[in-house]
């Protein structure tokens, strides 16, 4: 009798920004991905406070500022859905924006400055 076992594993894959990747967006002033783009779009950008957020795999992220590598989750994929991603006076805050309804939210940084949520267990 020989036991055979099958492993399937899903690993997480994150994006991580390169100087020259082409996906820099040098002056975030505006839409960065409307609803149409948002799950597919990669791109990277520094807010006007040096903290640096992404788009990919349809998720908003924060990475590192020096190393650039990925510090979490803003914005899930199911959150973000379909909605615009808007960024507004010159890199100070993000905007989401539904396509169909035009409802807003806005994405406040945590009290340490970070944007990245941070999950408590209960």
């Amino acid at each position: 009798f020989q036991a055979r076992q099958v492993l399937d594993h899903e690993w997480f894959q994150a994006y991580v920004p390169r100087e020259e990747d082409g996906c820099y967006i040098e002056s975030p002033d505006g839409s960065i991905a409307d609803a149409t783009l948002t799950a597919s779009k990669v791109c990277w950008w520094h807010m006007a406070d040096g903290k640096v957020l992404g788009l990919h795999a349809g998720q908003l992220v924060e990475y590192d500022s020096e190393t650039l590598s990925p510090l979490g989750v803003v914005v899930s994929s199911d959150h973000l859905g379909s909605r615009e991603v808007v960024v507004v006076q010159q890199g100070t805050a993000v905007v989401l924006v539904d396509d169909r309804t035009k409802e807003m939210e806005v994405i406040h940084p945590n009290d340490d400055g970070s944007y990245w949520r941070k999950f408590q267990r209960n």
